[in-house]
């Protein structure tokens, strides 16, 4: 199996640690509240979201600080299983990491698992 691919896979373990996380941590719980508050207080029920150049700035930063709470629970992770490599990839450049996860995606799934996936 290609490197790419391996990275596809143990992203979808760590999709399990952060629904895991949103439950469980603290830090996950907080912000995510606070999210949620900022979306009543703006007219969206819970089952709306915004654009991201829609969001106002108060729930940017929410966002910003959730995903930094995110990727430095699954880089932790990570480090638990001797994943350096991947960690740091994660900490130093979380977009670079999902880029070499989609690309992981395709040597797994094929092109047509995407084009089907894009158009569902």
């Amino acid at each position: 199996m290609c490197p790419a691919a391996a990275l596809y896979l143990v992203d979808i373990f760590l999709e399990c640690l952060t629904l895991h996380a949103l439950e469980h941590d603290a830090e996950m719980l907080r912000l995510s509240e606070h999210m949620d508050r900022v979306k009543r207080a703006h007219g969206l029920d819970d089952d709306e979201h915004w654009y991201l150049d829609e969001a106002p700035a108060e729930w940017l930063e929410l966002n910003a600080a959730w995903d930094r709470r995110d990727h430095a629970l699954r880089a932790a992770a990570l480090r638990d299983l001797g994943e350096e490599e991947p960690a740091d990839l994660l900490e130093r450049d979380p977009e670079g990491f999902g880029n070499r996860a989609r690309v992981g995606y395709l040597e797994f799934w094929g092109a047509r698992a995407e084009e089907a996936r894009d158009r569902d």
